[in-house]
């Protein structure tokens, strides 16, 4: 391997070692105001499902991120049917 390849390499470790500390933070402040993170941690992509009366969206766009409504969708919790709202917050 040349140096400029292990030199790349690094710094796509420490690219993903910041995205994931990042990651592991956000996950915390959603699962705090009553979101639920869906994706794996780490991804660029974080999907998180909300109550349909959740302001969390809001929060987060104020906070300075990227977030869409992907989905409206059902789920079963404790036997019941309930609505969620799916939303798609983008980390650098």
């Amino acid at each position: 391997m040349t140096l400029e390849a292990a030199a790349f390499r690094r710094e796509t470790s420490l690219a993903k070692d910041k995205r994931l500390k990042h990651w592991n933070v956000l996950h915390q402040f959603i699962h705090e105001h009553g979101g639920a993170v869906v994706s794996p941690p780490g991804h660029k992509r974080m999907r998180v499902e909300v109550p349909p009366d959740s302001n969390l969206a809001t929060k987060l766009a104020d906070g300075g991120y990227s977030v869409h409504h992907h989905a409206d969708e059902s789920r079963i919790r404790l036997g019941k049917f309930e609505r969620v709202t799916v939303l798609e917050v983008l980390l650098s």
